[in-house]
């Protein structure tokens, strides 16, 4: 029994502008919540309580900024993938078309 494998270029192409179209909505996300927290400030206060919201905060939050802008650049990085992916499965369909042929 021969078992074939297949992919299909133009779903290559789709799944790459979905990814492109993901890393565009997260960079917005992330570009708004920047912006809102930019704009609050140090909102917690330099009381007890705020310096202790402020020191259980900070890094996570600075983390949790770092991965959204890693996660844009790997779907950014990861639909250019798929774009050339996509482009030498059509090459080598015509290829193997005309080897046929």
């Amino acid at each position: 029994m021969i078992r074939r494998i297949g992919v299909e270029p133009e779903q290559v192409r789709r799944t790459r502008a979905r990814m492109a179209d993901l890393a565009d909505e997260i960079g917005e996300a992330r570009h708004r919540l920047e912006v809102a927290l930019a704009g609050e400030g140090r909102c917690w206060g330099t009381d007890e309580a705020g310096v202790a919201f402020e020191t259980a905060y900070l890094g996570p939050s600075r983390a949790t900024r770092s991965m959204l802008v890693t996660v844009e650049v790997v779907c950014q990085e990861l639909a250019a993938a798929l774009g050339r992916l996509s482009a030498v499965l059509e090459s080598a369909e015509r290829d193997a078309g005309r080897i046929v042929a």
